[in-house]
């Protein structure tokens, strides 16, 4: 198609005729004279005369044409243009800036960031629009939250908008992002409907590409223009993780710290620090030597002298992206552990008492089943059950509570307990298997059971033995509940006949352990085995501060959560973020217990929880490590989700504003004709002095 921009000018083709009437004004009147016809027959020379005639019609033609391609050049001439000049004129346009501002988008590229090309994208767009469009802009961020919270309609203001956004540490859902765009302007009454991606188009950011079945825009009015930021040639090192090895912390015992280190830039690193921080406090250090695409994992080990909450950090050598060269952690050394007994009689926690006494770091403190009552379970960070027949409504309700609330339950069975009243009220809520009855008889002691297969990796024969043992000083069971299983209980011990003899379970935050034996020596003599107080303490030790590690790493843009017990004061609760501004937040009351939820977690690093001046919690947040993922999603994937028929893909070699204008109303001629009109006049000047020369 073959249209103009600028059809006011056409007007000006009038001005064509003007060499035409010169040529026939300026023609020279034949004057008479009478001559002798051989006289001046001689004379004439026929052949220059034509010569000068051809001339003569052959400068007003060019001097005509001269006019015609110098209108048509004012007149912007295009081809294969995708919208009309009427509606590329005179329509109104609304558009959205999808700005990719994610982390990713912090990379330096030779010397500036990748996010400054993108601020310098949107600057060169400022001639594009004309004010009255209407001007949307939004980022990748999850939730797609605007950069302003209305259109503009002035193209500077749009600008200058997107241009004070800085990058940011969070993730990218780019998808999300498109879907925004295009209800923003199905919105719209416009005739004009258009969409611009500035992004580093990372694979990663397309959440939930694989469920998308259409194309976004098809069917659509909408034309969307994609710029691709490329980095080339980039230098990242980034911790992909850290976690700590032991299930089991212990103030004064050895720590073991693993991070993984990722290179997911294009170059060699060799010799990179990696620095180990505790408490703001470098403890360790180590160098490590990666190629593209390769990982590492080290091992830095400390030793926790405080019983309290601990803040460590990770931090890299400087490279493309600073933005992911510190990972964050939080563990907690607990002080004294305090663990609740909890038995029918005496006898049923006297061993109890006496292994758990053996450990200076657990205090322990003995109540009769008939003795609970309501807050009974306050303070405590581990309760032991031991030949419990039941509870009443209450109490119960408060145990599966203080399971939730992240603290730990062992169960141990006996003659006692009500099989019925645990699988139909407490199995359930804490993941127990169904109990189906008693086997063995306590008082045969020709037959017996004993240990069989043990799962040596579980954290709580961690530091029980200086090896993996061959065997084990088993127990003798003469009596044991059998049990019908089920995939949410794990098997830590299981006997010689494939009953489990010890299972752990958990429900929601915290961990339940179920000892298939009885802690009074009835059904056996685990009590006086030498394996039953390390046993006993490794369990209450794994019980109380596994879920407080598990809990306080967060990714950013991850709602923070806790639970509190009623006796916590909630009157001045306070988040203190790492830029160490300071947030109330207000508890709410949920199945009779203090909840408190934070979102703000738009930032990595340190939250703290505070009641007045007490630190009461604190959680690590750290950014999504797909960021740090650069492969950008293949060209044809992106134009298949976007729409082959809507989508437009820039060349970052070229100015954006001349792509966009091409793409709009087609390839503009109008040099073209400028470069004839050049041609013309060197050719009519030449003629022109040749004709000078002939009359002479």
């Amino acid at each position: 198609m073959f249209t103009f921009l600028n059809t006011s000018i056409l007007t000006g083709l009038l001005a064509i005729s003007i060499p035409l009437l010169i040529h026939l004004l300026t023609k020279k009147k034949v004057k008479r004279i009478d001559f002798s016809s051989l006289y001046f027959l001689k004379e004439l020379k026929t052949q220059k005369i034509r010569r000068i005639k051809i001339r003569q019609i052959l400068l007003m033609i060019i001097r005509t044409l001269i006019i015609l391609f110098l209108i048509l050049a004012f007149a912007r001439p295009t081809l294969k243009g995708t919208l009309s000049p009427v509606v590329g004129n005179k329509a109104k346009t609304s558009a959205v800036m999808i700005i990719d501002n994610s982390m990713s988008m912090g990379r330096m590229v030779r010397g500036r960031s990748m996010f400054e090309i993108v601020r310098e994208k949107v600057r060169q767009l400022e001639n594009v629009f004309a004010d009255g469009d209407e001007l949307y802009a939004i980022t990748v961020s999850p939730g797609t939250p605007p950069v302003y919270p209305d259109a503009r309609y002035q193209p500077a203001a749009m600008e200058k908008a997107v241009t004070s956004l800085d990058v940011s540490e969070e993730s990218t859902d780019i998808i999300a992002a498109l879907l925004r765009a295009k209800e923003l302007l199905d919105q719209s009454h416009n005739i004009n409907k258009e969409v611009y991606l500035f992004s580093d188009v990372q694979r990663s950011g397309f959440l939930g590409l694989e469920t998308v079945v259409n194309p976004i825009f098809e069917g659509t009015d909408i034309r969307i223009f994609v710029q691709p930021i490329t980095s080339i040639g980039s230098s990242n090192l980034t911790i992909s993780d850290v976690k700590l090895k032991n299930q089991i912390i212990e103030k004064g015992k050895l720590v073991e710290v693993e991070v993984t280190i990722s290179n997911t830039g294009v170059v060699e690193e060799t010799n990179k620090l990696v620095q180990l921080f505790i408490d703001e406090k470098r403890s360790a250090q180590a160098t490590v030597q990666l190629k593209p695409g390769e990982r590492q994992r080290l091992s830095f080990k400390i030793i926790p002298d405080k019983s309290r909450l601990i803040s460590g950090s990770v931090l890299l050598d400087d490279d493309d992206l600073s933005l992911d060269n510190r990972r964050y952690f939080v563990f907690y050394v607990p002080d004294k552990i305090k663990v609740l007994l909890v038995g029918t009689e005496q006898k049923d926690i006297q061993f109890l008492k006496i292994a758990i006494g053996v450990s200076p770091n657990i205090q322990s403190q003995e109540k009769l089943a008939s003795q609970l009552i309501s807050g009974c379970f306050d303070g405590s960070d581990v309760v032991i059950l031991s030949n419990v027949a039941r509870m009443s409504e209450g109490i119960r309700h408060e145990l599966i509570q203080f399971v939730d609330q992240g603290n730990g339950l062992i169960i141990a069975p006996g003659a006692n307990m009500d099989l019925e009243y645990y699988n139909t009220w407490l199995n359930e809520p804490l993941s127990l298997p169904e109990f189906i009855n008693q086997i063995g008889e306590p008082d045969n002691q020709q037959s017996f059971m004993s240990f069989g297969k043990i799962d040596f990796s579980h954290p709580i024969f961690q530091g029980m033995f200086d090896e993996k043992p061959e065997s084990v000083d088993s127990p003798l069971l003469f009596a044991a509940l059998a049990m019908k299983n089920n995939s949410k209980a794990q098997v830590i011990v299981e006997l010689s006949n494939h009953i489990p003899f010890l299972i752990e379970s958990r429900a929601e935050r915290g961990h339940v352990q179920f000892f298939n034996t009885t802690m009074n020596g009835d059904w056996s003599d685990f009590p006086i085995k030498g394996v039953f107080v390390p046993m006993i303490n490794r369990s209450v030790l794994y019980l109380s501060g596994s879920t407080e590690r598990m809990d306080r790493d967060r990714l950013i843009q991850n709602t923070l959560a806790v639970s509190m017990a009623n006796s916590t004061d909630v009157t001045d609760l306070v988040i203190q973020k790492p830029d160490e501004s300071k947030h109330k937040v207000k508890p709410e009351i949920n199945d009779s217990q203090y909840q408190v939820s934070f979102g703000e977690t738009d930032e990595t690093g340190f939250y703290q929880l505070y009641s007045g001046d007490d630190r009461i919690d604190m959680w690590a947040v750290n950014f999504e490590p797909t960021e740090s993922e650069y492969q950008p999603i293949e060209t044809d994937k992106l134009v298949q989700l976007i729409g082959e028929d809507r989508a437009v893909v820039l060349n970052d070699k070229q100015l954006i504003a001349e792509q966009v204008t091409t793409s709009r109303y087609g390839r503009e001629l109008w040099k073209a004709a400028v470069l004839l009109v050049f041609v013309l006049l060197i050719g009519e000047m030449i003629i022109g002095r040749e004709g000078e020369k002939a009359s002479k």
